[in-house]
C-alpha cells in the first residue's frame, strides 16, 4: 500500500501512477473519479465542488492521476493523522465505477 502526503492549505500536488503488472493503464477515459478516507470521514469526487482537486486529462493516458488536495474542505477538516483510503475510477466499462487501489494519506498542517 502506497502512502501519500497531503499538506493542508498548500498547493501539492501528489501523483499517483496507475500500473497493472508493472505497466502503465490508461485512465484517460475516465468520466469520474472518487476518493473515500477511512469511514466516509471524507469523500472527495471529481463530480462535485472537488473537481479542481483531480487532474487525469494531462498524463492519463499514461496512467498518472495528479491530486491536489490541500484546498478540500474534508481533506482541511481531518486531524492530522494516517488514514486509509480507496480510489474509484468510473467510465463506460465502469459506470458504477471500479474500485481500483487502496492508499494511505498522511494529512499534515502545512
Amino acid at each position: 500500500m502506497i502512502t501519500e502526503k497531503i499538506y493542508k492549505n498548500t498547493d501539492h500536488i501528489n501523483t499517483i501512477a496507475f500500473e497493472e503488472d508493472g505497466v502503465a493503464q490508461s485512465i484517460s477515459g475516465a468520466s469520474r473519479i472518487k476518493i473515500i478516507v477511512g469511514n466516509n470521514e471524507a469523500v472527495i469526487d471529481s463530480a462535485s465542488a472537488s473537481a479542481n482537486a483531480f487532474d487525469w486529462t494531462t498524463y492519463g493516458s499514461a496512467g498518472r492521476l495528479d491530486l491536489k488536495l490541500g484546498h478540500e474542505r474534508d481533506i482541511i477538516n481531518l486531524k492530522e493523522g494516517k488514514y486509509r483510503a480507496l480510489i474509484i475510477i468510473y467510465d463506460a466499462t465502469y459506470p458504477n465505477g471500479l474500485p481500483w487501489d487502496k492508499l494511505m494519506l498522511e494529512v499534515n498542517n502545512a
